[in-house]
């Protein structure tokens, strides 16, 4: 009886820390990215941020190369296209 249990506790170790180095520092970096947002100071920051990304956007003169227009263009046609078919309709 006394080797079952010397033999549970250590298993039960061993999973726990196999559980803690994948799938514990998953969920750590979860909470960790959840914290940061439920911060306003972090919100605030992270407003800031995006105003000035778009302030970058709106100064350029284009906002794409022209094969990333041919991409994105051919690319919404194919979408169109096939949302037609799913609703000849409209």
């Amino acid at each position: 009886m006394k080797i079952f249990l010397v033999k549970t506790v250590v298993v039960f170790i061993a999973v726990f820390i196999l559980f803690q180095l994948t799938i514990g520092s998953a969920i750590n970096e979860i909470e960790n990215s959840i914290s940061s947002v439920s911060n306003s100071a972090k919100r605030e920051m992270l407003k800031e941020k995006l105003k000035e990304e778009m302030k970058k956007g709106i100064e350029k003169e284009n906002y794409f190369t022209e094969e990333e227009r041919t991409l994105i263009s051919k690319f919404l046609k194919k979408i169109l296209k096939e949302l037609e078919l799913i609703d000849p309709n409209r």
